[in-house]
């Protein structure tokens, strides 16, 4: 069996990883404090195929199956997912109190589950000199 990704996958992976890191990467710390979804972004993203990425092209859609609809959801929580992760939990250790450092209390494990996100993926830090990078900034 074959788990390589064909060309047309590997195509639609690049044009989004390029559109959430060029059009959403900038978006999401303002639109994070903003508690509000960046509305103009559903024009692009119907436009790409990217709202509906499994419908057919006639519908709008990308036609896409379902490895690039998961390809789709990697990179959208590739830019995104990590550092809301850790405002959540932050905001959880706050309630806690000193109780949230405790052992006996789950939100330790969480607020250190949700470190290791960033990290792995590479820091936030990393994260914009890259796309910074890419865009030549």
């Amino acid at each position: 069996m074959d788990f390589d990704l064909t060309e047309e996958q590997k195509m639609f992976w690049d044009s989004i990883a390029d559109f959430c890191d060029h059009e959403i990467a900038p978006l999401v710390d303002e639109a994070e404090a903003k508690e509000e979804f960046p509305f103009p972004l559903f024009k692009k993203l119907g436009s790409l195929g990217f709202l509906c990425c499994r419908y057919p092209e006639q519908y709008g859609g990308a036609a896409a199956d379902k490895v690039c609809e998961c390809l789709y959801m990697e990179e959208l929580n590739r830019v995104c997912c990590s550092e809301t992760a850790q405002k959540i939990v932050v905001d959880a250790m706050q309630m806690f109190g000193g109780y949230g450092y405790m052992m006996e209390y789950p939100i330790q494990r969480i607020w250190r589950d949700s470190r290791v996100l960033s990290i792995t993926e590479g820091t936030s830090e990393i994260q914009h000199l890259i796309i910074a990078g890419e865009l030549k900034l």
